[in-house]
C-alpha cells in the first residue's frame, strides 16, 4: 500500500499543472481581475480573522477573572478536603433500636399525639392520626436526635389540618 505522502505529490503536481495552464490560457486583463480579486478576498478574511481575534480577547479577559477566582476556590475546598483526609475518623454512636423506640414512644406521649410506636426486627413502625405539622417535626426530630431515616412513609393531609400516618424508620448506616 502506497503511503498518502507519495500518493499527494503527484496529485499535487498535476493540480498544479493544470492551474499553470488555466492561468496561461486568460488575457492580461483577466489575471489582473483574479489577482485584485484575490487580494480583496484576502484583505477581507484577514480582516474578519483580526476582528474576531480582538473580540475573543475581549471575552477572554472578561472571563479570566471568574475563571480565576473558581480556581482559587477550588484549590481552597482541595486543600480543606487533604486536611480533613488527614484527621482521624470519629465515630458517632448511633442508639440502639430498642432505645430509639422507646424515644420515639417518650416523643409521641411528650407532645401528646395520638400515634402507635411498634418496634420490628430493623424497623421503627409510627401509625396513627395526628396533626400534620407536629407529625412533621416529630419526624425531624427523631432523624436529628436518633438518626432515623424514613424507609416508607404514607402521609395523608386532611382538610381538618391533621395527617393520617403510617411511617416505617430505621436506623441510617451515617449519623
Amino acid at each position: 500500500m502506497a503511503s498518502p505522502a507519495r500518493v499527494s505529490v503527484p496529485l499535487l503536481t498535476r493540480a498544479l499543472s493544470q492551474v499553470r495552464e488555466i492561468w496561461q490560457s486568460r488575457t492580461l486583463n483577466e489575471r489582473r481581475l483574479i489577482a485584485f480579486a484575490s487580494a480583496l478576498i484576502l484583505l477581507a478574511t484577514s480582516a474578519s480573522l483580526v476582528d474576531w481575534l480582538s473580540s475573543e480577547r475581549k471575552r477572554l479577559a472578561r472571563l479570566l477573572p471568574r475563571l480565576e477566582l473558581q480556581m482559587a476556590g477550588m484549590e481552597a475546598a482541595a486543600k480543606e478536603l487533604a486536611e480533613l483526609r488527614l484527621q482521624p475518623v470519629v465515630k458517632v454512636a448511633t442508639p440502639s433500636l430498642h432505645t430509639s423506640a422507646a424515644a420515639a414512644t417518650t416523643r409521641v406521649k411528650e407532645q401528646g399525639l395520638s400515634l402507635t410506636v411498634t418496634e420490628s426486627a430493623e424497623a421503627i413502625g409510627i401509625h396513627g392520626t395526628a396533626p400534620f405539622d407536629q407529625s412533621m417535626q416529630l419526624l425531624g426530630i427523631l432523624h436529628k436526635e436518633n438518626g432515623l431515616r424514613l424507609q416508607k412513609a404514607e402521609i395523608l393531609r386532611q382538610e381538618n389540618g391533621q395527617a393520617s400516618l403510617a411511617v416505617v424508620l430505621a436506623p441510617s448506616s451515617r449519623h
